[in-house]
């Protein structure tokens, strides 16, 4: 089975189609993500960023993104087109027993329940989000907006001052095994800087996180 990588960022941008310099990286994150009535993604949070805090020895960190609906699912399409995402949550997770086990065929025994037995750290809705598909080619990119709500590390990242984030990524295939089941593998990062929704080209999408490199 070939895998997909999806790149899911949250961008800071100043201006439409323009990446801020100043964008500040507060979670990495890889994974990997199923289809069925709705789509959902778990995997493992590779650092976590000033302000936020945390121990990446002591604890493993894991994440859910759980929930989404896409109008008209992906797997039904047969040409490029834009989707619509609606409802879902993105939220990590931090656990002392690093249990976290993909298995094989989620929905499974251990995918998403190992993923998301800690004490929820962080969690957040979509409040936009439209991705742009191409399954002939398997890529895509897609953006929207995050509003972090709960979590004991809600704080860290003032939710008072910062009510949304661009959520925003690529798809492309590298060549590699994901287990069983999934449907695509999931690698991205989350900025702290909240600016609204605009549909971009995949040549955009590139160049926007190319500028973080």
């Amino acid at each position: 089975m070939k895998r997909m990588t999806i790149v899911l960022a949250i961008l800071a941008i100043l201006t439409t189609g323009a990446m801020s310099a100043r964008a500040q990286m507060i979670v990495d994150y890889r994974g990997h993500l199923w289809e069925e009535t709705s789509i959902t993604a778990v995997g493992l949070i590779q650092s976590l960023e000033t302000p936020l805090t945390g121990d990446m020895l002591l604890n493993e960190y894991t994440w859910v993104m759980e929930d989404l609906v896409a109008n008209p699912p992906l797997a039904s399409m047969t040409s490029a087109g834009y989707v619509t995402l609606t409802g879902g949550r993105f939220s990590v997770y931090e656990d002392p027993s690093q249990n976290a086990d993909y298995g094989v065929n989620p929905a499974n025994a251990t995918s998403p329940s190992t993923f998301q037995d800690g004490t929820l750290y962080l969690t957040g809705s979509f409040l936009t989000l439209t991705m742009w598909w191409d399954p002939v080619n398997k890529m895509g990119n897609f953006n929207g907006v995050i509003s972090f709500d709960g979590g004991t590390h809600l704080a860290e990242v003032n939710p008072s001052v910062y009510k949304g984030w661009t959520f925003a990524g690529t798809t492309s295939n590298p060549y590699a095994a994901i287990p069983d089941g999934y449907f695509q593998a999931v690698d991205g990062q989350v900025f702290i800087a909240p600016v609204p929704t605009d549909e971009a080209t995949w040549g955009e999408i590139k160049n926007m996180y190319a500028d973080l490199d």
